[in-house]
C-alpha cells in the first residue's frame, strides 16, 4: 500500500508523518506511530480537509454496543419528530449506554489526518473502500456482490433493553420506552448478493440484510424499500442509472431465497428426529419441558448443522447441533417469546460457521478485532449475546437444570 506524507494528531500530540491504508487498520508512521484498527473505528469525516476518525471509548467496547448520541431512539408516537432531528452519518458521535453522555470527539478519541494536499479524496475514498471491505469480512458475505454502487440510505431498527447490555455487564435497569427506534440515515456502498442486500456507510453502522427474512421489496420513484419479520425497514435511494436493475434483481433474490430457506426448513421440521443425532437426550428434555420446541438453520445449504431451542415465557434454552462439541445456552428476555424466535432465528443465520460468536466469553470477544466488528453491525447477535444468562454442560442431571430453568424455579 502507499504511504500518503501528511500531518497525523492524536490526543495532544502533532506530527508530520506518513499514514498507509492496510487490510485491518491505518498505520501512521514518522513523527507519530500509531495503529488505528478498524475495529475501533465508529465514524469517518472529512471536515476541510481534515479526516477525522473517531474511535470507540474504551469502555464502550465492553459493552459490545455504542448507542451514537445524534441517532435518535423515539418511540412509535414520535417516529415524526425523530425523522426531523436524526442526523446523518457525518456526525456519528458513540457513546457507552449508561455514561453521562460525554461527546467522545473529545481529543484523547480522535484521530486526525490532514495536509494530504490533492490526495486528500483519494485517500478517504481508498480508507472507506478498506473500511467496506472489512466490515463485509466480519458479517460473512463471502459471495461476491452481483450489483455493487453507491448512494443513500435510511434505516429503522426496533429495538429493547438488551440491545444495550452486554453479556458481561449484567442486566442493568435501562429506561427504555416499550417499542425504541435507532433511526439511521446517509451514504453507503450498496452491495446486492443472491441472499442479502448490504450497505456500508463510513461508520459502524453497516449492516448485512438477509433477504430470506424479509418482504416483497416496494419501489416508490426512485426509492426502494424493504422490511423484515422482526420490524426493520431499509431504503435505498439516490442509486442513478442502477435503480432499475437493482430493484428487478432484488425482486428476484429474494423470492428465490425464501422459497429455498422454506423448503430446507420444511426438510429439518420433517426429519428432526433422524438428524438430531448424539443430542437426542437435548431434544427429549426440550419436549418433556412443556416449552415451545423450535428448530431452525444457519445456512439453507448446510443440513447437518442446525439448532434446536426450547422458548418459555422469559426464557430460553438453545441446543446447537454442529460439529463443536459445545454446551447448552440458557437466556432470559423481556419481550414477547415469539418475537424472541424471531431475533434467535436471524442471529444463528447471522453467524453462519462462524458460531464462536455466540457464545464465547466477552473477554475473548474482544481479543478478536474481526468478531467485534461482526457484533457492532450484527443487532440480532447482539440481542442474543445481551439475554445471554450462562450454560448448561452435559454431566450430572443437566436435563433436569435445563427442565428447572425452563419453568423458572432455578
Amino acid at each position: 500500500m502507499d504511504k500518503y506524507s501528511c500531518t497525523a494528531k492524536t490526543g495532544d500530540n502533532q506530527a508530520e508523518a506518513y499514514a498507509e491504508i492496510c487490510e485491518d487498520r491505518i498505520q501512521i508512521s514518522g513523527g507519530i506511530n500509531a495503529a488505528v484498527l478498524y475495529a475501533d473505528i465508529s465514524d469517518m469525516r472529512l471536515l476541510n480537509y481534515t479526516l477525522i476518525l473517531t474511535l470507540l471509548k474504551s469502555d464502550t467496547s465492553q459493552k459490545l454496543f455504542c448507542r451514537s448520541s445524534d441517532s435518535v431512539c423515539a418511540s412509535p408516537e414520535n417516529k415524526d419528530a425523530a425523522d426531523r432531528i436524526s442526523d446523518t452519518d457525518s456526525h456519528a458521535n458513540v457513546q457507552a449506554p449508561g455514561t453521562d453522555g460525554a461527546d467522545i470527539t473529545k481529543s484523547e478519541y480522535t484521530v486526525e489526518i490532514s495536509k494530504l494536499g490533492y490526495e486528500t479524496e483519494n485517500f478517504f475514498e481508498n480508507l472507506w473502500e478498506a473500511y467496506a471491505k472489512k466490515s463485509r469480512e466480519a458479517l460473512f458475505v463471502a459471495e461476491a456482490p452481483l450489483i455493487d454502487t453507491e448512494g443513500n440510505y435510511f434505516f429503522e431498527e426496533v429495538m429493547n433493553k438488551a440491545d444495550f447490555i452486554s453479556a458481561a455487564s449484567g442486566k442493568e435497569a435501562l429506561s427504555l420506552p416499550e417499542d425504541t427506534y435507532l433511526l439511521k440515515k446517509g451514504i453507503a456502498k450498496l452491495s446486492l448478493c443472491s441472499d442479502c442486500v448490504c450497505l456500508f456507510p463510513h461508520n459502524i453502522y453497516g449492516r448485512r440484510i438477509p433477504l430470506c427474512f424479509s418482504t416483497e421489496p416496494i419501489r416508490d420513484g426512485f426509492e426502494i424499500s424493504l422490511s423484515l419479520d422482526t420490524g426493520e425497514r431499509y431504503g435505498f435511494s439516490r442509486l442513478g442509472f442502477n435503480t432499475d436493475r437493482f430493484f428487478e434483481r432484488l425482486i428476484k433474490f429474494r423470492g428465490e431465497t425464501v422459497k429455498k430457506w422454506r423448503v430446507a426448513h420444511e426438510l429439518l421440521e420433517r426429519y428432526l428426529d433422524k438428524r438430531i443425532g448424539s443430542k437426542a437426550a437435548s431434544l427429549k428434555a426440550f419436549r418433556e419441558s412443556g416449552a415451545n420446541v423450535v428448530s431452525g438453520l444457519f445456512a439453507p445449504n448446510d443440513e447437518e448443522q442446525f439448532w434446536i431451542a426450547a422458548v418459555n415465557d422469559g426464557r430460553a434454552a438453545v441446543e446447537l447441533i454442529t460439529e463443536e462439541d459445545t454446551a447448552l445456552y440458557i437466556y432470559s428476555f423481556d419481550i414477547p417469546k415469539n418475537t424472541f424466535i424471531l431475533r434467535l432465528r436471524h442471529a444463528m443465520e447471522a453467524v453462519k460457521k462462524n458460531r464462536r460468536l455466540i457464545y464465547i466469553p466477552e473477554e475473548a470477544l474482544m481479543a478478536e478485532p474481526l468478531y467485534r466488528i461482526s457484533v457492532y453491525r450484527s443487532p440480532h447477535v447482539r440481542f442474543l449475546r445481551g439475554c445471554c444468562e450462562g450454560r448448561i454442560i452435559h454431566t450430572g442431571a443437566w436435563e433436569d437444570k435445563v427442565k428447572e430453568y425452563l419453568a423458572g424455579s432455578r
